[in-house]
């Protein structure tokens, strides 16, 4: 028993620091699994919280972004009912004049001409600004025809106007450094008919003088339209909002550029115009020029299809720049269907296959699961993800895939923030043809 005893006391004597320091490494152990738990479950609980964060500022930006496009349509409605109002007294008094005896030949004659332009001007009205209110696309409708003959027209269609509307010394200049003759364009005549023809109602009621000059000028398939005269009511700043309204430059924050500038029919004239010239591939903006005053200025894509009178038009399938893409594939990436639609008519000869896609996020999953795009033509201002995001997606999985930008801003420093964002070349809108072709050509002809 006593050696028992003493061999008990002996371990215990000999173990319990062993002992001691084991239970104190396990203690530890213990501790520290405890705190590198806590401390994943904060870090998860910080993930969790910044995607909620970053879901709730994406709901509180697509929020603002529908408040934005609805204040759009207000304004842009609100304005037409007054706008309307104009042409719809006009055709009243036009159709009293037809069924008065009392009235001569001439003057029916008068009346029957601006009673069918107002219809035409209200149904092309209502029409665009319906398509903008529902976001629909339009339509590319090209067709041949004369322009010098389509701008004799609006010029005498201002001429009554400014008459009708009391203003009998105003004058209505035209201007053409192309020369005089035929020129004959493909195009859709009935929205650069209906842009000049808001400009031009405006200019009647804004401009300060009777006088009013309207240049034009034609650079390969660009003609340049400007309207010089003195306006009374709006800034060049003004003019410019007005223009970019629909083409997502301004309600920033929620703000148009003024608590007086309420819905006008002026107003609304004005920002339809920019609309339909947008969507068609063109720009449209007011400068001040040399002399003082006002001039506002649209850049229209035309082709142009002959050089003289009734000259039998060019076969559709013939290739005048001798370019051939058969067997190539090239990704559209633009929201404007009537602008691929032109795109897609310039090269229709090439032989190449020209898709779409509307958004920069749809551009970005197309060329990941499509390997047969050969190049991609990239919009910059895009719904969903714009042009640079969706450049630079592309590049991380298909580095080697040609990405050519397209921007209406060619004045903004647009090009470096492309080349920065990986496009490998860019394009100024609105669209050249021989400068696009020649830049296809370039890229298309390295990819196998």
């Amino acid at each position: 028993m006593e050696s028992l005893y003493a061999m008990a006391v002996f371990f215990s004597v000999n173990l319990s620091p062993w002992i001691l320091l084991a239970v104190g490494i396990l203690i530890v152990v213990v501790l520290l699994v405890l705190v590198i738990r806590q401390r994943q479950w904060i870090a998860s609980l910080q993930t969790e919280r910044q995607e909620l964060t970053s879901q709730l500022q994406a709901l509180k930006k697509n929020q603002q972004s529908q408040e934005i496009e609805q204040k759009k349509k207000l304004f842009l409605l609100s304005g037409l009912l007054q706008y309307l109002k104009h042409p719809l007294d006009r055709m009243v008094n036009q159709a009293h004049c037809l069924g008065d005896e009392g009235c001569s030949s001439s003057q029916k004659r008068h009346s029957r001409v601006s009673l069918e332009e107002n219809r035409w001007l209200i149904d092309c009205l209502i029409h665009q600004t319906l398509g903008l209110a529902q976001e629909a696309e339009q339509p590319l409708q090209p067709e041949n025809f004369n322009l010098h003959v389509l701008l004799k027209e609006i010029q005498e269609y201002a001429l009554r106007e400014g008459f009708e509307s009391g203003r009998v010394n105003s004058e209505v200049i035209l201007d053409a450094s192309i020369g005089e003759g035929d020129l004959q364009v493909n195009g859709d005549p009935a929205r650069l008919r209906q842009v000049l023809m808001l400009l031009f109602r405006h200019a009647l009621s804004h401009y300060a003088t009777g006088r009013i000059y309207l240049n034009y000028s034609c650079k390969n398939e660009v003609i340049d339209f400007s309207l010089d005269g003195n306006s009374d009511s709006f800034s060049i700043n003004q003019y410019n909002q007005l223009f970019t309204l629909f083409n997502g430059q301004i309600f920033q924050d929620g703000q148009f550029f003024g608590e007086q500038d309420t819905p006008s029919a002026a107003r609304s004239g004005l920002a339809l115009a920019g609309a339909i010239t947008f969507q068609m591939g063109g720009q449209i903006w007011a400068e001040t020029p040399e002399k003082e005053g006002t001039r506002l200025v649209v850049r229209w894509p035309l082709l142009r299809v002959a050089a003289r009178e009734n000259q039998a038009l060019a076969p559709k399938n013939h290739n005048t720049h001798g370019f051939t893409w058969s067997g190539k594939k090239i990704l559209v990436v633009e929201d404007s269907r009537m602008a691929f639609d032109l795109i897609q008519k310039m090269f229709a000869h090439t032989g190449a296959a020209f898709d779409r896609e509307p958004d920069g996020l749809k551009a970005v999953e197309r060329c990941q699961k499509d390997p047969d795009i050969d190049l991609v033509l990239m919009d910059i201002q895009l719904p969903l993800m714009d042009g640079y995001k969706a450049t630079r997606e592309i590049k991380k999985k298909r580095p080697e895939l040609p990405v050519i930008a397209q921007t209406a801003n060619a004045l903004s420093g647009d090009r470096s923030k492309c080349l920065q964002a990986g496009c490998d070349e860019y394009i100024a809108k609105p669209i050249d043809r021989d400068e696009m072709g020649e830049k296809l050509e370039r890229f298309l002809s390295q990819t196998s």
